[in-house]
């Protein structure tokens, strides 16, 4: 009762999302069944965790040899300041971030796999594109 009305309260019905795997951090796949040989950070896709970004990439690590020198990122920044690359739809946002149009499609199965299966489809026609065959000598 909240004054003079009933409220009833009911559980709301679970829905259920497809799953981003934490290492390649794609859709479609928990982490247990991952095929991927090793990490991908959600940043920038390189071949590390998220948690060692700071440490191995040049863009926040610096290159002191460089012409002129590349200064470190600040340590008292939180997180890396340079600009993202998603892993799912190529965009300049993490691959886990709420921007990425395959989160607004987190619960539609079916969007992802067709979404994946253009990518696959686009790489297959890239390979076999004219410009990119060896020439028979």
């Amino acid at each position: 009762m909240m004054g003079n009305c009933l409220c009833l309260i009911k559980e709301a019905q679970p829905r259920k999302g497809v799953p981003i795997c934490q290492c390649c951090w794609k859709w479609g796949h928990p982490s247990q069944s991952c095929r991927s040989p090793g990490a991908t950070c959600p940043h920038c896709m390189g071949p590390h965790m998220a948690d060692e970004h700071r440490w191995v990439t040049g863009c926040c690590k610096g290159n002191a040899n460089a012409v002129p020198p590349i200064p470190p990122t600040d340590a008292a920044v939180t997180e890396c300041p340079h600009k993202a690359h998603c892993v799912n739809c190529g965009g300049p946002h993490h691959a886990d971030s709420r921007k990425c149009k395959f989160w607004d499609h987190r619960f539609d199965q079916q969007w992802i796999n067709a979404k994946y299966a253009e990518v696959r489809q686009r790489r297959i026609d890239a390979r076999s594109h004219p410009n990119n065959l060896c020439p028979i000598a």
